[in-house]
Formats: C-alpha cells, structure tokens, sequence
C-alpha cells in the first residue's frame, strides 16, 4: 500500500511538470533592459520603474521575463554597450545568450511634469523591431498600455509557431481558446463592464493582440464559454453577459453566468469580446 501510494504521488508530480513545461513552452521568454531615463535629476528611478515595469508586465499572465540581475551579468561578460544596440548580429546574439525571444526596451522622458514611457519590441531572431510606442503615464501598476505591450509581444510569438490548440490556451490574440471548428479557433478576451460605449462598442473598441476583429458573442457562443471554461473552472465570471442573439420577440439575450440561465430582456450587461483565427 506504502508502496503505490508513492508511485501515485510520484507519477502526480511528473504530470504537474509535464503539463507546466507544456504551458511554459507556448509563453513567449522575453528580456527587459533596465529603462534608460532622459533627466539627469530623475536616475534613480529608472530602476524602481523598470522593476514594476517587469512585474506588471509578468501579471498579464502572456509573457515569461528573464531574471534582471542574470541579464545584467550577461551584458556586463559580453561587454554589450549602448551603441551595440544598433548592431542587429550583437542584439541576436545578447537575446539567445539568455534564451529570450524578444528583448524589451524603453525610455522615461521628462517633459514638462509630464513622465512618457518609451517602449521599442525587438525580435531576437531577426534582430527587427516588432512593436513601437511611447505613452504618458502617472503609474505602471494596472496600466492598460502594459498589457497592450504584453498583448504585441504574445501576438508576434504566435506567429511563430503552429500547433492544435486545445481549450484552454492561449489564442492568437492573447484570449482563451474556447471552441474549436476545423481549422477555425475562437477565442474570447477579457470580460469588459458596461460603459458608454455600449456592449458592441466596448467588442469593437477591444484591442487583444494588437487585433481590431474582435465582436460580440451569439448566445450559442457565450454558451460554449459557460461550458467549456467557466464549468471546468478555467475562469471564474458570476457576471451577466449581453449576446448579439434576440428572441422571437426581438429582446436580448443574456446569459447569467453564475448558473448558466439565459433569459431575454434590456438591460446594462457586462460583455465577452471574441474573435476567431
């Protein structure tokens, strides 16, 4: 009894590392170099900043940061300098010494009390800059321009590779795939609260992945949602979701997604922005 009770806990263990190593595999592995800071009164926070830069940026739960400190030595052993930057060969090589995908960098301007961050993408394998975008900021935590910057790094990475998805991943543009037809993914984005905007608005204005295709789901299709990832416990929505669908009597249809009944009505509503690829 002794005995297969430590073949079970053993053969447990071996799956939970296969299964991270699976998940591990399909997250691009990127690098960010310590931001540089345009003010000569301001050095000391670039560090602070970068620092929160790379937490938030491993919050998304799309990207997987190489440690700092390991990068720092790495550039240090190959003496790497800051004009090296625009040799594609040295910039390849710096990336893949530290097995990283893309490598991150950014910029802090000072202007006029008003703080920019500056953030370039490049490619390690074509030594090509993949994204490029300067926004203000006050504070990096919780910022939407980071996990647009996350959402262009797992965008490009998916470009790289094929492979069957199942429910559950990581879709082209940063979602979960939750359905599958043939060759035809479909993936949903981040539940978006009722706004102004409206519920097809808030679907059209969605921007995961850098993508603009993005549309609100039919009842069928938040259905498939309901099933095939709130019941499985791969999200945890209790929300009211808007589909695009009536009923005979031309009224919405919503879905309450703390226990899946569907009812018609005209109502605010949260809502699940989907595409397919």
């Amino acid at each position: 009894m002794k005995k297969t009770m430590i073949c079970f806990f053993v053969l447990i263990v071996l799956l939970s590392t296969l299964v991270t190593a699976q998940d591990e595999k399909f997250i691009p592995v990127v690098v960010v170099d310590t931001f540089d800071i345009a003010s000569a009164d301001g050095t000391g926070d670039a560090d602070k900043i970068t620092d929160i830069f790379i937490t938030e940026l491993v919050d998304t739960g799309k990207v997987n940061v190489v440690d700092a400190e390991n990068f720092k030595r790495i550039k240090e052993g190959v003496i790497f300098q800051s004009s090296d930057w625009s040799d594609s060969a040295k910039t390849s090589v710096l990336g893949k010494s530290v097995d990283a995908s893309m490598i991150v960098r950014g910029q802090i301007l000072n202007l006029e009390s008003a703080m920019y961050l500056s953030i370039s993408i490049i490619d390690v394998k074509t030594a090509t800059v993949i994204f490029s975008g300067r926004e203000q900021f006050h504070y990096i935590e919780n910022s939407e321009y980071v996990n647009k910057i996350a959402d262009a790094i797992y965008a490009h990475f998916f470009q790289g590779f094929k492979k069957n998805l199942m429910v559950g991943d990581r879709g082209q543009g940063g979602g979960l795939v939750f359905y599958r037809k043939g060759n035809i993914y479909y993936e949903c984005g981040e539940a978006r609260s009722f706004s102004m905007l409206g519920p097809v608005g808030e679907c059209r204005e969605y921007r995961g992945g850098g993508y603009s295709d993005w549309y609100m789901p039919s009842i069928e299709e938040l259905q498939w949602i309901y099933t095939k990832l709130k019941k499985t416990g791969i999200i945890s929505y209790t929300d009211v979701f808007c589909s695009s669908s009536k009923d005979k009597y031309n009224k919405t249809l919503y879905m309450n997604f703390n226990d899946g009944t569907i009812f018609p009505g005209n109502r605010p509503a949260s809502v699940i922005p989907i595409r397919t690829f």
